[in-house]
């Protein structure tokens, strides 16, 4: 059985458009960069999901434009 996460990403410009915010993570293979984002909660649109994630992430409120990308991925239940 697989199950879907739902996943937003926010594409962050600096002021003239030059630059995107990253957010560094830490992992145990090492330290990587990704765009702000993360899982969806149950009962949250994709609007709320994002301007949760990017304000935990990085201390920015933002407000959500459009949405630019869709991509389905599901993941193997862990047993």
């Amino acid at each position: 059985m697989n199950i879907r996460k739902n996943i937003v990403y926010a594409t962050l410009f600096n002021t003239t458009g030059s630059q995107i915010l990253m957010v560094e993570n830490r992992g145990e293979h090492g330290d990587y960069y990704t765009l702000p984002g993360g899982t969806v909660e149950h009962d949250e649109t994709l609007h709320t999901a994002i301007t949760r994630e990017v304000l935990e992430e990085t201390g920015f409120t933002i407000i959500p434009g459009d949405i630019v990308h869709v991509a389905e991925a599901f993941f193997p239940q862990a047993g």
